[in-house]
């Protein structure tokens, strides 16, 4: 592997059955043996399969802005008229629809109907709370723990946001839908509010994650392909503006001090929201050397670049 390529992120095909540790542990073991940091952004459920971001190193420090700031796309595979504790195929049956209103009307509904109804509900801000079955955590413990116990956890509903739903396929029971949705939103919720909202119940079958930010899934394996083959662009996942600073402010910049520019490129066309992470700070910059390596993410506050993350 090629270490020169610094901060690294790859992206990879989780599938079904096991965990995102899982897939790390393997890494761990086989790929990136000898690497001492290793991470992913945005966790996929084990009955849940697709593209699972990996960051090595210094990356790993990019959580808050690949994790939490970009957008995520799922292919949601649900069953209507029936519904699980888990809100996914895993659980156990709890409920099912036996009303004529399911066979005579529900199942007969039009694709692109079901597509318009959905879409004047859901699309835009979406108020959600985490699944009972949730890795969420209450009081230092997650919430899945509690339910399995048969103690029921409610959690305040948070802000999420759904940019985007597309209806694939309907050949009832089947529904596939297509969601992009802010991070942290719960699809099996979604899809169980859905299929409420259409009149019935609703539960996973399957899912898939397509894309975060602008990377889409592919079907490489690390078996067949090199880390720098499905290496993904820092510069497109994350769209900041960019800087090159000389040998001097570079320095400066990597021991923790700011640097003072006359002047700095313009608006960086990333969501404003990232740099929400770091309070006050204005604009984010990747702050390249000479030899337009990137060495630092920076901060533009009152006329100075500061370093907030150095690679």
């Amino acid at each position: 592997m090629n270490l020169e390529i610094d901060p690294f992120i790859f992206n990879i095909y989780k599938p079904r059955e096991i965990t995102s540790f899982d897939a790390i542990r393997t890494l761990k073991r086989t790929t990136l043996k000898g690497i001492k940091k290793i991470g992913h952004f945005g966790t996929l459920d084990p009955f849940a399969e697709g593209l699972l971001l990996i960051g090595i190193n210094s990356a790993t420090r990019l959580n808050n802005y690949i994790h939490d700031g970009l957008s995520k796309t799922y292919i949601a595979h649900g069953i209507l008229g029936k519904e699980s504790n888990t809100g996914d195929v895993t659980g156990e049956i709890n409920k099912i629809d036996n009303s004529e209103k399911l066979t005579q009307e529900i199942a007969k509904l039009d694709i692109r109907f079901i597509e318009k109804k959905l879409t004047e509900k859901f699309i835009g801000d979406y108020w959600q709370a985490p699944h009972a079955f949730s890795a969420a955590k209450f009081e230092g413990k997650k919430l899945y723990e509690y339910a399995r116990a048969g103690i029921e956890i409610k959690k305040e509903k948070k802000l999420k946001k759904v940019y985007s739903l597309k209806v694939l396929e309907y050949n009832f029971p089947e529904l596939v839908i297509e969601f992009k949705v802010s991070s942290g939103t719960y699809i099996r919720t979604l899809f169980s509010e859905c299929a409420n909202y259409l009149g019935t119940l609703g539960y996973l079958d399957k899912l898939i994650r397509t894309q975060i930010g602008s990377v889409f899934s592919n079907d490489m394996d690390l078996d067949n392909h090199s880390l720098e083959e499905i290496n993904v662009d820092l510069e497109a996942l994350l769209p900041f503006g960019s800087v090159c600073l000389d040998e001097m402010m570079m320095s400066k910049m990597i021991h923790g001090n700011p640097v003072k520019l006359d002047q700095v490129p313009g608006n960086s066309s990333i969501d404003e929201k990232f740099c929400g992470i770091v309070p006050e700070i204005e604009k984010m910059y990747w702050v390249k050397d000479e030899n337009l390596k990137i060495r630092s993410l920076g901060g533009l506050l009152n006329d100075q670049l500061r370093p907030v993350i150095n690679f």
